[in-house]
Order: C-alpha cells, then sequence, then structure tokens
C-alpha cells in the first residue's frame, strides 16, 4: 500500500506523489497499515509462541524450579519464563509444619486423601493439561476451601486467575457466532478459580472439555472479525456450596471431574449460623489468625515446598484417574444427585427378577414426570447400564410388545403377583 506513493529523483512526478503521500498519512488507513509493517519487522514470533510456555518451571526470586526434579537453578534465556513468583525456594529437604497442619485438618488427617490433593494440586502449577481434569471443591459453611484458594492465590499471583461465569457456566443468553473474550483470561495462566455457584447454574460442558482436553483453543474478542487461538494451560478450580446440575451421561465430561469434599465446618461459639458444638464431629474452634499465619512469607514459602513435591509425585505416574475412598464418594454422590433415571426409578418402581415394564410407557412417563426428552436408543443404553435390560415379551393380549426387563410400576405390580 505504501510504495505507491515512494519517490525518486528521476520521477517527474515526485512532488504530486509526495503530496499525495502526506495526505495519506493523515488518514486512518496509513496508522493501520504502518502498524502492521512494523510489526512484520519487529514481532518475535519464536517469542510469541514460547513465552511462559514451559509447563516444567516456575521462577522464584532466588532461581527457577524444575517441576519434575525439584532443582532449582539459575535463569536461561532459552527458558523463556517472564513470570516470576515474589517468594524464595528453600529447597525439598525442609520442614513445612504450617501447610501440613493445615491440609491435615481440612482432610482430617486422612493420608491416603492428603497424597492424593498434594499430586493434584501439584499438577496444577505444571500448566498440564495431560490429565485431563477439572476440580470441584465443594462443601457447606466456613469449610477453609475458600481460605485455601486465597492461599494458593498469594503464592502463584500472576499464574491464577478469577474464571469469569462463562468457564465454568452457560450464558443465560447466546447465539452463534458471539464473541468469546472470556477466554481471554486463561491466556498464559495455570489456574482459574470460580467462587461459588447459584443452583440454576448449568455447567458449560463444551468449554471445560476444551479447556482441560489440551491443544490450540480459538477464541474471538469482542468486535474482532477473526479467531485467534492459545495453548490452554489452566486448571479449572471451582468453589461451591451448591453443585451444579451435570448430565451424568456425558462421559468425556464426567471422567473430567474431581470432586473434593470439605467437610469440617471452622466456627465459634457466637457464630449465629453454625455456633461451636464440640460433640459435633465436623466442627473445628476457628482460628481467627489462621489466614495470617498462611499468608505471611513463612507460609507462602512452605506452601511452594509442598507444591512442588505433589507436582514431582504427579510427573512420576501421570495418573489421577485412581482417586482415594474420600474423593470416589463425594463423586458417586454427586453423580447420584444428578442421576435422574434413578430417582424416577426410585420414586415409582419396584424392581425384582421377573418384573418388566412396557418400554414405550416406561418413556413416556419418564419424560412427563422429570422434564427431560431422552431419545428411545439413548435410554436403552442407560437402562441396560443400569441392569434393566431392553427385551421383548408378549402381552395378556398375545400382542408382542418391547420390554425393559427388572423392573415395574408400583401400580402394575399385582399384575405380577401370581408369577
Amino acid at each position: 500500500m505504501l510504495e505507491q506513493f515512494f519517490v525518486n529523483e528521476e520521477d517527474s512526478a515526485s512532488e504530486e506523489k509526495l503530496a499525495k503521500g502526506l495526505n495519506y498519512l493523515e488518514t486512518s488507513n496509513s496508522l493501520d497499515h504502518i502498524l502492521k509493517y512494523y510489526k512484520t519487522l519487529y514481532r518475535d514470533e519464536i517469542l510469541g509462541s514460547k513465552l511462559d510456555k514451559n509447563p516444567n518451571l516456575l521462577v522464584v526470586k532466588n532461581g527457577v524450579i524444575d517441576l519434575q526434579t525439584g532443582e532449582c537453578r539459575g535463569g536461561r534465556p532459552s527458558d523463556y519464563m517472564s513470570r516470576q513468583l515474589d517468594t524464595n525456594f528453600i529447597g525439598l529437604d525442609a520442614r513445612t509444619p504450617i501447610i501440613d497442619d493445615f491440609i491435615g485438618d481440612l482432610f482430617n488427617h486422612d493420608q491416603e486423601a492428603i497424597a492424593y490433593f498434594q499430586r493434584l494440586m501439584g499438577y496444577s502449577i505444571t500448566g498440564s493439561t495431560e490429565s485431563q481434569v477439572w476440580v470441584m471443591f465443594t462443601g457447606e459453611g466456613s469449610n477453609g476451601k475458600s481460605l485455601l484458594a486465597r492461599f494458593l492465590k498469594s503464592l502463584l499471583q500472576g499464574w491464577v486467575v478469577a474464571a469469569p461465569h462463562e468457564i465454568f457456566f452457560k450464558a443465560q443468553r447466546g447465539h452463534a457466532g458471539a464473541h468469546t473474550t472470556h477466554l481471554l483470561p486463561l491466556k498464559g495462566r495455570r489456574i482459574c478459580i470460580k467462587e461459588e455457584a447459584e443452583p440454576t447454574d448449568e455447567l458449560n460442558t463444551e468449554i471445560l472439555k476444551m479447556i482441560t482436553g489440551g491443544g490450540d483453543i480459538p477464541m474471538r474478542v469482542a468486535y474482532a472479525k477473526e479467531y485467534e487461538e492459545f495453548e490452554t494451560q489452566a486448571l479449572p478450580i471451582l468453589l461451591c456450596n451448591d453443585r451444579p446440575s451435570v448430565n451424568i451421561e456425558d462421559y468425556a465430561m464426567m471422567r473430567r471431574i474431581v470432586v473434593v469434599p470439605f467437610q469440617n465446618i471452622y466456627t465459634s461459639p457466637d457464630d449465629p449460623k453454625h455456633p461451636y458444638d464440640p460433640n459435633n464431629p465436623r466442627h473445628r474452634p476457628r482460628d481467627p489468625e489462621k489466614a495470617a499465619k498462611l499468608l505471611q512469607e513463612q507460609g507462602r514459602e512452605q506452601l511452594l515446598v509442598w507444591l512442588v513435591k505433589g507436582a514431582m509425585a504427579w510427573y512420576k505416574n501421570k495418573n489421577l484417574k485412581e482417586q482415594p475412598a474420600l474423593m470416589k464418594q463425594a463423586f458417586e454422590s454427586y453423580n447420584d444427585e444428578n442421576d435422574k433415571l434413578k430417582k424416577f426409578i426410585q420414586m415409582f418402581c419396584v424392581e425384582g427378577g421377573s418384573y418388566y415394564v412396557n418400554s414405550v410407557v416406561f418413556r413416556e412417563q419418564f419424560t412427563k414426570t422429570m422434564g427431560i426428552i431422552v431419545p428411545h436408543n439413548k435410554l436403552v443404553e442407560m437402562m441396560s447400564a443400569r441392569g434393566f435390560n431392553f427385551s421383548s415379551t408378549r402381552d395378556k393380549h398375545n400382542t408382542k410388545i418391547k420390554i425393559y426387563r427388572g423392573l415395574c410400576f408400583f401400580d402394575s405390580l399385582h399384575e405380577f403377583s401370581n408369577q
């Protein structure tokens, strides 16, 4: 574009071209073209693709930590790391009583749960998405989950970002082609945290699967015409009292969820909602100085050591799917509360080896009662997974009907009384 205004001494029309060029430079289009031209001169494509992308490294005040080995060394230009924690690494041999006591109390000294949680949180600081998980901290009352999130933020600083609502939950209104500016905060982060969910919130399964799946994700900011892509590194962590609804038949989603229960309530005798009861096994006396102790420099240093050890443990086998009993039970509870088919069967049916129910009638009643429409083939699959096989028989009029074996409606139980 600008070449048309270049002049030379032998060109008789040089003055005219120069005048046109000066006029053009005063327009907004000229500024856009100039900026694009200089971008090609000064933009370092390699730097842009590598900056803060090495998931194995974490920069601290006294060096660069290799999260695979726990070694702290000097920085190198080839690290391409720009973000530094305002904390020293005090070494793997350092004692960590502050963090050990805090985490131990949160999980009631369940060593299996603590070891798993340490690996999970160690994984969170690596920037890896290899395990393809996201995390839900659950529990009512003052149970320590918000303080833990605050503790992580105080140490990891720019690596942690508060997640916009749309990362975890579907927007109330949306339309095809809408901008996805809400994805922008994830760029270059290792953890994204959303505090609290409403009972009516519905998980944004598409985005959560995309973020945890690894690779590049597309994003278009407001008013931009084109999409750009960036590599996702952020582990999503949701803190909630009310667990959001989820489609449990979405296996790709369900296998990604790690539910971490915070069962204790930290309270005091004058707490209006949960006054301290020494006979309640869930109650713990609230320490008003706890936050200050954790957030001081010594607390952050110990948390860093604990996280690095967790990262090293994760790198050994990269397995977060085999969960301890505490997390398994929490996941099963979450699964059950979202199992609408199970709820329907419990409310209206009785199980028995010789019983059966007309599949058409069953689907009609399920749709009417639970307010959801499930395709026939999908319902057959769901029923089969619960042990109710799809089959056929003949009714009392000798008409062939399709049935589910192993259950019947309460109000038709009398039909099987003579069997």
